[in-house]
């Protein structure tokens, strides 16, 4: 089943209501779409919704969508129509600005939070053939090889496609207030553009499964369904944001007023009680104060709103656990790609031997020779940030042979002046190639240094 196209999966539903079909459509796209969800909404209950309505309108449209040949276009666009639809309401809006305000210290992926909300609209303001390559590229996680298969194309000519869709879709986002390197979107596309479903929700679809000559009726009715639930859950967001930013505050002010006002009132002398009444043998006394009995009937009202406070918090919680659920493991972030994507960023330089750099700050010293000694301060780190090696962290400059480092650092000190300071990326061919280095650099790894030239000791004898 796994080996045949989204357009034979499509065509075995439809002629012979096969639910197996159906279910290997659902499974080969329930990722993509509920990431697109989660983007724009930002709620994981909600993404789940609106997976479910692309997936009804899927088995709808069943017979229409047989001739495309790319389905994740459509998927994408079904998406992001039906979560726009909840994202544009008052309720959504107050409620993300009140979880912003709530946030304890600074999200430590920031950039990729600012294009999340923007990236489904912008893909939405691309061209078909621009979108698809994106699509398949940073969604599907296709190589470059099978997205020119699927689209007639050279694997040299795909590329080039995906690198233009990529610069264009930067360019909307520039458009739209967010300055993002080419570098940047690449990388964040390719480790957050598709997080894992919760393991459950293919189950719920399945669920809901019917045989196409049904889907016009049922589809409407669980269509409403998803709407009323989705409304249900607005409300109840609304309900714990503002219960938990508003009631603390003005109940602990509360607090406060009372018991100062008890502790008043217990101070006062007690006004002796009118003049008993004898009545059927009954003693009948004086009852509380009008006063006192309000603020007894105050403080059970407090009680009651901290027991509801300490309920919508363990909601709160519970929820942000869920969003927090381990998600699968993204695709590795290919270097020579990242390489082709920098080569086109404003001030990169690339070499005949494909290194890359680019000047920080320049120096006016001399040149060092391949035999001469060099004094440097550096700072590498692999693509993904990690920290391999720094003499900056370590706080000691290094001296060495121009000739006794890697080649890509060879040929870069070489084009640099004393007191040059320069960003290098280093392919793995001029790094340390299919061997790699110790635990830290795996074989195959492009390495990025921040290198500053301190000194030149030329040899013995020059």
């Amino acid at each position: 089943m796994t080996d045949r196209s989204d357009q034979q999966l499509l065509s075995e539903y439809q002629l012979g209501d096969s639910q197996a079909a159906f279910a290997e459509l659902v499974r080969r796209h329930v990722d993509f779409v509920h990431s697109v969800a989660v983007r724009m909404l930002g709620d994981q209950h909600l993404a789940q919704d609106v997976t479910q309505g692309v997936f009804i309108a899927l088995a709808r449209e069943a017979t229409t969508l047989q001739d495309r040949p790319i389905l994740a276009g459509w998927l994408h666009r079904t998406s992001r129509n039906l979560a726009a639809k909840i994202v544009r309401t008052e309720v959504r809006r107050r409620t993300r600005e009140l979880e912003a305000a709530a946030r304890l210290g600074p999200d430590p992926e920031a950039t990729w939070e600012q294009i999340a909300p923007q990236l489904d609209a912008a893909l939405g303001q691309l061209d078909e053939v621009d979108r698809d390559a994106l699509l398949l590229r940073y969604f599907a996680g296709r190589s470059a090889r099978e997205i020119g298969t699927t689209l007639g194309l050279g694997e040299a000519a795909a590329q080039k496609r995906i690198l233009r869709a990529l610069d264009r879709l930067r360019g909307v986002l520039v458009d739209r207030g967010l300055a993002v390197p080419a570098t940047s979107l690449a990388g964040g596309l390719l480790l957050q553009a598709v997080q894992a479903a919760p393991a459950t929700l293919v189950g719920t679809i399945l669920g809901g499964w019917v045989p196409s000559g049904a889907v016009g009726s049922t589809a409407v009715l669980m269509g409403l369904n998803i709407m009323s639930s989705i409304q249900l859950k607005l409300a109840l967001v609304a309900v714990v944001a503002v219960g938990v930013a508003t009631t603390m505050v003005r109940q602990q002010t509360q607090i406060q007023t009372l018991r100062a006002e008890a502790a008043r009132l217990r101070a006062e002398p007690v006004t002796p009680a009118p003049a008993e009444t004898e009545a059927s043998g009954a003693r009948l006394v004086a009852p509380p104060s009008e006063e006192l009995l309000r603020l007894r009937g105050e403080v059970a009202r407090l009680r009651s709103q901290q027991m509801e406070v300490a309920r919508l918090q363990a909601e709160n919680q519970r929820l942000r656990m869920a969003a927090n659920a381990p998600v699968k493991p993204p695709p590795a972030l290919n270097g020579e790609e990242f390489l082709a994507a920098n080569a086109t960023r404003a001030g990169v330089v690339q070499t005949a031997s494909g290194l890359q750099y680019q000047v920080i700050a320049a120096g006016s010293g001399r040149t060092p020779k391949l035999t001469d000694t060099v004094k440097v301060h550096y700072h590498g780190t692999l693509l993904d940030g990690t920290v391999f090696d720094s003499s900056v962290a370590r706080g000691e400059a290094l001296k060495f042979p121009v000739g006794g480092v890697i080649p890509g650092w060879s040929e870069a000190l070489q084009l640099m002046r004393e007191g040059d300071k320069w960003q290098l990326f280093v392919p793995a061919g001029l790094a340390y190639g299919d061997k790699g280095a110790g635990d830290k650099i795996a074989p195959n790894s492009l390495l990025m240094f921040e290198v500053e030239l301190l000194e030149i000791e030329p040899a013995k004898g020059e």
